[in-house]
């Protein structure tokens, strides 16, 4: 798996110094997947705890920082690192529109399963790298009561109400009413999530992205905070 990492994560190295950088990057986390496998494989390897921390120190190796849960922001940021710099369509277009339906993409954060290319599709990729079981998700079955027990379960709790910049923490996800959009706060006024304007085609916004103001759909009404 980290031998995916690595090269899924980092850019063609430009001179000899990068390639340095990049070469004990690769050795920190060959490292600490051997460290895991020597020490939690029989016993530990598949507890979510296990799974968060591992991926916690592959998130601090490669100097993502924590903020209020670095485990779960960790995840974020790889995840969202990864969209950046290997998926290029939202719902199978190319042209920064939907079109109404999820492409789907192999992922070797998660051991190749897959992960879609739409804004749940990526707060879902974020859960199952934080090691929550979460299958396919839409914005509105965020709303349903087996998605709000499962993150309980993951140990998320859920706001309702209306949530802006000035009401939110880095970490919060966030999700409108119905079908309108989800993505996961930042901080200092921006957000990691996939939508139209990330959707890989040259000039697209890099994540975190700007916030996604829904206002003129009712807002965000949902939040779940770790």
């Amino acid at each position: 798996m980290t031998s995916q990492f690595f090269n899924g994560q980092l850019r063609q190295a430009e001179d000899e110094s990068e390639l340095l950088f990049q070469s004990i990057q690769s050795l920190k986390l060959n490292a600490i997947d051997d460290m895991f496998e020597y020490l939690c494989a029989e016993d530990f390897g598949t507890n979510e705890a296990t799974v968060g921390y591992k991926n916690y120190l592959f998130g601090q190796s490669l100097g993502f920082s924590g903020g209020g849960n670095s485990t779960w922001l960790s995840c974020v940021q790889q995840m969202g690192q990864w969209y950046q710099n290997n998926i290029h369509t939202y719902q199978t277009g190319t042209d920064n529109r939907a079109h109404g339906s999820k492409g789907w993409y192999s992922c070797p954060l998660l051991d190749g399963a897959k992960v879609a290319d739409d804004c749940s599709g990526y707060v879902q990729a974020c859960l199952r790298l934080f090691g929550v079981n979460c299958q396919s998700i839409t914005t509105s079955a965020m709303q349903n009561n087996w998605f709000m027990e499962l993150l309980n379960q993951a140990g998320f709790t859920h706001f309702s109400g209306i949530f802006t910049k000035d009401n939110l923490q880095p970490g919060d996800i966030i999700c409108g009413a119905g079908s309108t959009h989800t993505e996961i706060y930042a901080g200092n006024g921006r957000s990691w999530g996939w939508g139209s304007i990330h959707d890989g085609i040259n000039g697209h916004y890099p994540m975190p992205g700007y916030f996604c103001n829904l206002n003129r759909k009712g807002g965000y009404i949902h939040c779940w905070r770790i």
